[in-house]
């Protein structure tokens, strides 16, 4: 009987050393009815179908690791977070054990972003020849976003704070959606942002009573 071939192993890598110069502090650090940014992301990261968790972190680091105690990630501090997001992009690709088939990136302030949603990318990624899959809300495409290790030393090479859309322009043909929901969560990003002073337990208690 023929050996089934093994099961594509996928990396997260979270970006979470942005320094969030329009809200004036670091959005992984707000506090949303009773957990941090950060902390709600990693969680759904680690439970999700995910082989490996790295969380990469810069600004105000200190803080943003002891938001991660308890949880089975593992940690890279980039030094070079005011450079521009590719800077932590790199640092999270040169941190992933040689076995790593696949890399998912997301944004350490999105925390609508479910196990769920990351196991959709997966799927498909596992399913498909796809070399780039982007998860799909109602049409719009957003994080998270895997890229096949074919892809690695392209991503390597990005620079400022472009991330990896120049490496998905340039292979069209091999980038794949997932369905993931109906609002993205660079959505709930924009509107957290400008209300961010909203957010104490009053207002959770209220948005709770009105859902």
């Amino acid at each position: 009987m023929a050996t089934p071939p093994e099961r594509p192993k996928v990396a997260g890598i979270i970006l979470a050393a942005g320094q969030s110069t329009r809200l004036g502090r670091p959005k992984q650090l707000l506090d949303i009815c009773g957990k941090t940014v950060i902390r709600r992301i990693t969680e759904s990261a680690v439970i999700s179908p995910l082989d490996v968790t790295i969380v990469v972190v810069g600004n105000a680091a200190t803080e943003v690791q002891r938001e991660l105690a308890g949880l089975d990630v593992a940690t890279v501090v980039n030094p070079e977070f005011s450079s521009g997001q590719s800077t932590s992009l790199r640092a999270g690709l040169r941190a992933l054990p040689n076995d790593i088939d696949a890399a998912l990136f997301l944004l350490g302030d999105q925390p609508t972003v479910t196990p769920s949603i990351i196991g959709t990318v997966i799927g498909t990624y596992r399913e498909s020849e796809a070399s780039i899959v982007q998860a799909r809300y109602r049409g719009v495409t957003g994080h998270p976003v895997l890229f096949n290790r074919s892809l690695f030393t392209e991503l390597d090479s990005v620079t400022g704070d472009q991330g990896a859309r120049r490496v998905i322009a340039r292979h069209p043909d091999g980038v794949s959606s997932a369905p993931a929901g109906w609002s993205t969560p660079e959505r709930w990003t924009t509107r957290t942002s400008a209300r961010a002073t909203e957010m104490t337990p009053a207002w959770c208690g209220s948005r709770r009573a009105t859902s």
